[in-house]
Parts: C-alpha cells; sequence; structure tokens
C-alpha cells in the first residue's frame, strides 16, 4: 500500500526539524537493511536524505543531486553504492552508525 502525500509531508516536515527524528529514521532503515528489506531501507533512507536537502540543494549541490540519483527506484543500488551514501550521510550529518551482535 504507498503512502498518502501528506504522511509524506508530515514525516519530512518532522524530520527537517528534529535530528533526533531523522536518526530515529535512519537507525529503522538500518534495522530494516540487517533484517534483508532493502526496499524499506531504501525508502527510509530516502525520507532521510529528503530531510537533509532542500530543493534549491538539488539544484545548486551534486552531492545533493548525486545521493536522490543512487535512491530512484529505476537505478539498481550496488551495495558499495549503499555504502558510500551511508559514508556521506555521517559526514554530513555528523552521525556515526555502529552495529553490535548480541548473543541469544
Amino acid at each position: 500500500m504507498a503512502m498518502t502525500k501528506p504522511f509524506d509531508t508530515t514525516v519530512l516536515n518532522r524530520a527537517k526539524a528534529s535530528k533526533t527524528f531523522r536518526c530515529a529514521i535512519l537507525e529503522s532503515a538500518m534495522n530494516e537493511l540487517m533484517h534483508g528489506d532493502l526496499k524499506v531501507a531504501k525508502i527510509l533512507i530516502n525520507h532521510y536524505v529528503n530531510s537533509i536537502i532542500d530543493q534549491q540543494d538539488l539544484t545548486t549541490n551534486s552531492k545533493s543531486a548525486r545521493l536522490q540519483v543512487l535512491l530512484e527506484d529505476k537505478n539498481n543500488l550496488t551495495a558499495q553504492g549503499l555504502v558510500a551514501l551511508l559514508r556521506e550521510i555521517q559526514h554530513d550529518e555528523g552521525v556515526k552508525i555502529i552495529t553490535k551482535i548480541h548473543n541469544k
């Protein structure tokens, strides 16, 4: 089921206003990725990227445009591309993605 426009707008506005909320989106994306759901992970990363750039950046900043292109459905995001994207997010936003292994 596709998300409605008002929901997307609500998420985007909240993510733009709150770094904590953006980090929660990114954490959810990493969890989905680790559980093998690349499609959902890409959607969440796309929400995250959209919240840290604005439309003006897309026309003036090639890095922002490149991030958007990587996440388009028609493009096949490779593992290398995903790692590069996550590296840029960490650098630009000043966040660090870490992994932990828990024994059962």
